[in-house]
């Protein structure tokens, strides 16, 4: 919902978020949005911009794609070093973007020509730290950078001698527009007309107390100007507020004939008829969830501290919502304060548990899932009893054992884990274990046979009880080391169906083999080379605070981290797909930014939620596959070479897959090596390694399994 840019045509609108873009035909009041799983290539978007042809410009700080309207494809990708883009800018058949390249500012400059598009050159300058707006006008660029604005024609000279044209103002400038008789200059402290000839009005002498302009268009002889939360007339050097909402961030303001759009973190909105309007479709309010799971019906829930959006979309805000709400988004406000952020969450029998990291409210709360409307159900206090309101309280790892008691640990120095059953509690204090300090803020997990297995100052520790977890008849402490000799942080853990304790530490994953015994629950520490040391998976990979294990249905093991994407190691022990496992470079993940993961298992979907988005995976870990009907083969058309393979997806198991021309001639068998349970992958080449050509291909499926087959087409393009 967080509107980064807008760009028109003709007919509608189209605006960038971080995820995507959204058509919005404004006559009809029509949106299509287009998204990665239509092609787009990444994310993290800040700029939309609709060049001569039609085609969209899309950006994110880095990085630029172009997609083709007219063939709904991305058709050109250019990746030329950059460390930011701040603006783009259409003039005859060529594009500029400011950008920084190489620690230098200037314009990139681009030539369409005949449908194709060209990188030409960067005209940069040594002596700009930044380029904020770019502008065209009377056969002259103006490039507003964070001293001042210079400008001149890049076919005339070059970009280091351009001076500045408004010489007469010293106030730091924040935006411009220029007009045909002056340019509009819009400083920290004022409004100001610069014509042509050199002289200089005020427009406004002073904004509002509290109000710090962002930018500024002109209608109709008015300023319209916005700050975070405000939007100002302003006329006859008078300023007005004519919409104020404080539950608002508006981003940017634009003009488009008689109409004034505003971006804002609420989706998009207007200014039209002197009333200030939202343009909202159904869709969900969550577009960073910190969780991620599927309802009994197989919707998405997602969930951050602002809230939750149930698939369909129902959506339940626990922030102060906009005065002004597009009666199609379904939105209603719910009576929490989910703190800081959603740190876990627990999805059984229509309750949703989410632990909290400082909130004021709870360390935890359940809520009750019905008909698509949630209830609270209870609150978890991590501490013997609130001291007063303003105090936090926080819980970072917990599970329900088999007698429904909510185990938690917690942000407590003095209380680290609390158990929970009956709205009644018990919160172990730091010291509890005798021998060994419990430390706070650290993961908590169950073994098979029942014992909690928690983190210590200098190891692991392992609790059994028997009779009741809040008022137990005995009890006892295990401690164990989490590598002998050698001091590791632990940052999750974990416990497999086949009842190994999988840890993750900063130096990579290791397991403890467990048994019934407990005086000598740990049978062994793995993974062991062949000198009998332990050679942790992953070791190259420098896990953090934010990494974490998770289970999918085929005990294979997702280790989400907060900047290098996914690492997964299947059931059998060997990395999938890669060693390098899944991020923003080799895949089409969204944002190597993981907060929480979710399955499928009749889709074979991984559902993984960014701090941009939701991101869907098609996966090779599935239930059984029993037909073949069911085949599905993207991407379509398949565009060679290409890192990345097609894949042929939903395959039964012992299959053989032949690729063959229309004629008939099979210039493929696609072996062993190119399965990985229900899926297969084919780059683009034949029997002897070389590209196939342009052209549709068969793809002949057949089970040998159920002793059927079917044919399948595929188009490949080879560029």
């Amino acid at each position: 919902m967080n509107v980064r840019d807008i760009d028109f045509s003709e007919d509608f609108l189209v605006y960038a978020s971080p995820a995507g873009i959204v058509e919005y035909d404004f006559q009809n009041n029509n949106y299509k949005t287009i998204s990665f799983d239509d092609g787009i290539s990444f994310g993290k978007i800040k700029k939309i911009h609709i060049d001569s042809t039609g085609n969209y410009w899309i950006t994110s700080s880095n990085k630029i794609q172009i997609w083709s309207t007219e063939s709904s494809s991305l058709i050109q990708e250019f990746d030329l070093d950059i460390q930011d883009i701040t603006d783009i800018l259409n003039v005859n058949n060529a594009v500029y973007i400011s950008a920084k390249i190489d620690e230098v500012w200037g314009l990139i400059e681009f030539i369409i020509l005949e449908k194709k598009i060209y990188f030409r050159d960067f005209y940069g300058r040594n002596d700009i730290d930044l380029i904020s707006k770019i502008s065209y006008h009377n056969n002259t660029f103006y490039i507003l950078t964070d001293k001042e604005i210079i400008s001149g024609n890049p076919y005339q000279e070059h970009i280091t001698y351009w001076d500045n044209p408004f010489n007469k103002v010293f106030d730091r400038i924040i935006d411009f527009s220029n007009t045909e008789t002056s340019t509009i200059l819009l400083t920290e402290n004022a409004i100001i007309d610069y014509k042509v000839d050199g002289s200089t009005k005020t427009l406004l002498d002073s904004f509002p107390e509290s109000e710090k302009i962002k930018n500024f268009i002109i209608s109709n002889s008015k300023i319209y100007a916005i700050s975070d939360s405000t939007v100002l007339s302003i006329q006859n050097n008078k300023s007005e507020k004519i919409f104020t909402d404080n539950a608002l961030t508006l981003n940017q303001i634009f003009k488009n004939g008689e109409n004034i759009w505003i971006a804002t973190d609420f989706g998009l909105a207007a200014y039209i008829d002197e009333e200030f309007r939202s343009h909202l479709f159904n869709q969900p309010f969550i577009g960073n969830p910190h969780i991620v799971h599927l309802n009994d019906l197989g919707d998405l829930m997602l969930a951050n501290n602002k809230g939750i959006s149930v698939e369909g979309w129902s959506n339940y805000s626990s922030i102060p919502l906009p005065k002004k709400i597009d009666s199609k988004l379904s939105i209603e406000p719910l009576d929490i304060s989910f703190g800081d952020e959603i740190l876990k969450s627990i999805f059984v029998n229509n309750t949703l548990f989410l632990g909290m990291s400082n909130s004021t409210y709870a360390g935890a709360v359940s809520l009750n899932f019905n008909q698509s409307k949630f209830t609270l159900d209870n609150i978890f206090l991590p501490m013997p009893s609130k001291i007063n309101d303003s105090l936090s309280y926080g819980i970072v790892d917990m599970f329900l054992d088999q007698e429904k008691n909510l185990w938690s640990s917690t942000t407590n120095e003095s209380y680290p884990v609390s158990v929970f059953s009956n709205s009644q509690a018990r919160h172990f204090e730091q010291n509890e274990a005798k021998t060994s300090t419990i430390k706070s803020s650290g993961p908590i997990a169950i073994d098979n046979y029942g014992r909690i297995w928690m983190v210590s100052n200098s190891g692991l520790l392992m609790y059994t009880f028997s009779g009741s977890a809040l008022n137990p008849s005995s009890e006892n402490w295990f401690n164990d080391l989490v590598i002998p000799g050698i001091n590791r942080k632990v940052l999750s853990i974990a416990v497999s169906k086949k009842n190994k304790l999988w840890i993750l530490t900063d130096y990579g994953l290791i397991y403890k083999e467990l048994r019934a015994s407990d005086e000598e629950p740990v049978v062994k520490t793995g993974p062991i080379s062949s000198s009998n040391n332990i050679v942790p998976y992953f070791s190259n990979i420098p896990f953090d605070e934010g990494s974490s294990i998770k289970f999918d249905s085929f005990d294979n093991i997702w280790i989400t981290t907060k900047s290098r994407g996914l690492y997964v190691l299947d059931s059998k022990g060997d990395y999938w797909p890669s060693v390098d496992g899944i991020n923003i470079d080799n895949s089409k993940l969204l944002s190597n930014t993981i907060n929480d993961i979710s399955f499928n298992n009749e889709k074979g979907l991984a559902i993984i939620a960014t701090d941009i988005g939701v991101s869907r995976f098609k996966i090779p870990f599935a239930n059984e596959i029993r037909s073949i009907d069911q085949v599905q083969i993207f991407p379509s058309p398949f565009r060679i070479p290409s890192k990345r393979p097609l894949i042929i997806d939903r395959i039964p198991e012992r299959s053989t897959i032949q690729i063959l021309t229309l004629d008939g001639s099979i210039i493929r068998t696609l072996k062993e090596e190119n399965f990985n349970s229900y899926q297969a992958t084919w780059y683009g080449n034949d029997r002897n390694g070389n590209l196939v050509n342009s052209g549709v291909y068969l793809l002949l499926i057949i089970s040998k399994k159920h002793g059927t087959s079917t044919f399948e087409k595929v188009a490949v393009i080879r560029e």
